[in-house]
This record gives structure tokens, sequence and C-alpha cells, in this order.
């Protein structure tokens, strides 16, 4: 049996002054649960609490109480969270601040917004058709269409985000009333809604984040996933080594090969108390530079060819509160001289080489190179053999296959370091150490 939720929470984003009843009052009659009228509660903390200048009109609410607003109607809980549903309607809610406090809660979202029509002919409209006189009592035709000319302006700023966070608009400036009753369809039909389930491919915390971050377009997101495109660029973060690192498509995704390298690195390098001069060598995220910094003592340095990766490495850096220097540079131009500690995580990949799906949305420069996936290799070590203060420990991952070729280059340009291969959780060559006794 499919499972399905009920939408409890109407947002109506931008409204309009021409029609005969509120939208919110409309939606009340349909909905088959009790409603909290946001606009209510805040007469009622107007009456009571007058200081805070909150005023009369929806229109008027500051973003100050509208985070309040947010934060009082998310802090219901138990029974209280299952009774009621809540409809939001103004001019001027801010949207980011909605998204932001009810990400965790099931909502449709609608905006409306006045296009197509000129000043002077809207304040007519509004004058004709408030059977109340709500809106219009005792203003001049110069106010009413000065009222007029800022609705419409607001309009557009509602219909830009509308557009941006693919939210369906409505243009309510010739039947207001006609327009509710569709949106009340809307909410009809989609007030029991099949829940989007989990794709088998990715985890139930992942699955959490991806429901929180994207409540509006997640079949979109689940599309995506069935294309293979990576989760960790969908949520943004991804965990390496106890940090939280951001990622996106302007840098490899941290493996958890890469992990144990940090591991095994630490493990080999902690003991020694004096400061370490240390650069990795192709960075990416920082992840290895950043992971290395938080637990060893090095003056640590990091380069990458990609001036993106530079800066989405420096945001990780200042997100986990580690000092490195981040350099825009190739690892064909880097002087290697003076290092004690040299640790990359190359492009090893071989150009012929095949790859899993998801990694064609990944930078194709941190995956593959030439030589067989040889190239950064050999211009690293050939580079360190001409050095004439060399580095006292060395560390690589590298593919599978590549422990042999490493080892003869070893062999061949830096014959007086001992060369250690190890494995990788799978039981494959995956890391190369080398080190040299300081003399």
């Amino acid at each position: 049996m499919t499972k399905t939720k009920q939408w409890k929470n109407i947002i109506i984003f931008g409204c309009s002054r021409v029609g005969k009843t509120t939208t919110a009052n409309k939606i009340m009659e349909i909905l088959p649960y009790q409603v909290i009228r946001v606009d209510a509660l805040r007469d009622t903390f107007h009456r009571c609490f007058p200081s805070l200048g909150i005023g009369v009109d929806t229109a008027r609410m500051s973003k100050e109480f509208q985070k309040f607003l947010c934060e009082y109607l998310c802090a219901m809980t138990g029974e209280a969270k299952k009774k009621y549903g809540y409809i939001l309607e103004g001019f001027e809610i801010d949207y980011k601040a909605v998204k932001k406090y009810f990400c965790n809660e099931n909502y449709l979202v609608y905006g409306l917004g006045i296009e197509g029509i000129t000043p002077e002919a809207y304040a007519k409209l509004m004058k004709q058709k408030d059977t109340d006189h709500d809106w219009t009592y005792n203003k001049t035709e110069k106010e009413l269409i000065d009222l007029a000319r800022g609705e419409i302006y607001y309009s557009q700023e509602v219909k830009k985000v509308c557009k941006k966070y693919k939210i369906p608009f409505y243009n309510t400036a010739f039947d207001r009333d006609k327009t509710i009753e569709t949106i009340i369809e809307d909410i009809k039909k989609n007030g029991e809604k099949k829940e989007i389930q989990k794709p088998p491919t990715i985890t139930d915390l992942d699955w959490k984040l991806l429901k929180e971050k994207y409540p509006y377009n997640l079949q979109e997101v689940v599309k995506k996933l069935n294309h293979n495109y990576p989760v960790q660029y969908l949520i943004g973060t991804v965990e390496f080594y106890g940090y939280e690192f951001i990622v996106n498509k302007n840098v490899l995704i941290p493996r958890f090969e890469t992990e144990l390298l940090c591991e095994k690195v630490i493990h080999r390098l902690q003991k020694k108390k004096s400061k370490k001069k240390a650069i990795d060598l192709g960075t990416g995220s920082g992840c290895i530079a950043i992971t290395l910094k938080k637990n060893l003592n090095v003056q640590m340095t990091a380069i990458d060819t990609s001036e993106k990766a530079i800066k989405v490495a420096e945001r990780n850096a200042k997100k986990n509160k580690a000092e490195i220097d981040f350099i825009h540079q190739s690892i064909e131009e880097v002087n290697l001289e003076n290092y004690d500690i040299i640790i990359s995580n190359p492009p090893y990949v071989s150009l012929d080489e095949d790859t899993d799906k998801s990694t064609k949305y990944e930078p194709q420069n941190a995956i593959f190179s030439n030589e067989n996936g040889l190239y950064f290799y050999q211009i690293i070590i050939k580079k360190i053999k001409q050095c004439s203060k060399k580095p006292v420990f060395i560390a690589f991952e590298i593919g599978m296959n590549q422990g042999k070729n490493l080892k003869q280059m070893q062999e061949k340009y830096l014959p007086e370091y001992k060369i250690t291969i190890e494995k990788d959780y799978t039981g494959k060559d995956r890391f190369v150490f080398l080190e040299k006794e300081q003399s």
C-alpha cells in the first residue's frame, strides 16, 4: 500500500486586494482539520504587546516578527502539532525564513501577484470590488493609485522568487476569486499526496538530509539520483575523518580510501614533536590538508590547478578552523624544495579505464591522467630528486595496479628512501609511503 502524507500547512506568498474575501478564509473552508491563522496571531500580539510595533497589516510584518512566528509554530509538539495546521499569507512574508524554519514540515506554497494592468486601472478595480471598504476606506484617488503601484511593484519581486524556487505564480489582477478557486482545487488534489520513496542506492540519513534541503522539488532530486548524480553534491557536504566538508561539482568527492590514507599518515607522524613543513599536491576540497593540519604539528601548504577548487578548500579550512596556505598552482609548476612532508592523491586513473557512472559529474581533470595514470607521480618524484633538501616523508594514494610502477620509480630516482606499499579496505594496493632517515 502506498504511503500518503497530508499537507497540513498552506503558504500564500504575496497576495492581492481585488476580491470579496481573503484567500486564507476560502482555504480554511475546505481543510479537514483545524487551522491557525498566522495573521490572527499577529493581531493578538499587536494588541497585547503594542510596543513591538508589529502593525495590523500582514504586509507590514517585520522580518524579526516573521522569524518569531516561524519558531513559535515549529515549537508545537505532540498532539498540538498533529491537531493543527496553519496558513501564512502576506505581502512581505520572508520566503527564505519560511523555507528555513518549515523545512521539516509538509506544506503547499502558492505565489499571488498582479501583472498586466496599470496602477490606475488596478486602483479602480480595488475600489469597485472592496465591498467592505476595508482597503479603500477614506483614501483619495491618488492614495489608491500609489497603493496599487506599490503592490504591482512588489508583485514583480514575488514573481522573481517564485521563478527561482519553482513556486506556482497566479495573476490575480482581473479575477482573484477565480484564482482562489483554482488554488483550492489544487489543494484538494494534493491534500493526500503520495510520498516520494527513497531510492535504494542511498542511506536513510542521506534521504533525511535531502528531504530537509529539497522540500519542494524532491522528485527532481530523485530523477538526478536515478541518473547517478552524486548524492554528496545534492546534500552539499560530506563527512571526512570526523569533519564536515563542503563539496560541489568543482571538487572530487572525498573517498573512504583517502580517509584511510590520512589515518595512516597521522599514525606514522603524530609522535614527531617538532613542527614540519608539509604540502598537499592537488588538494581539491582540502580534505587531506585540513585533516592533517587538525591532527599533526605541521605548517601546511596546499595547491591545486583549479581556482574554483581552491575557493572550496578555503571555505572548508575556515569552516573547520584550520590555518592553511592555499595556492592556485599546478603540480608541474610547484617548487618542492624545503618541504619535510609531501602528500598527494593526484589524478591516477588511466584515460582508457572504466569508472563508476557517477564520476562523470565530478571534475574529470581530478580523476584521469596520462601515462596510464602515472603522469603526476613521475612529475612529483622527479621534482623531489632535484631537491637539495629532500623531504623525510612522502605519501601517495595510488591505483590498485600501480604499486609495482611506483616501486620502480623509487628505485630509479629515490633509492635512498624505504618504500612501503599498503592495501585499502578491500585488500587492493592503494597507498605508497616513502620514508628517509634524517641525517
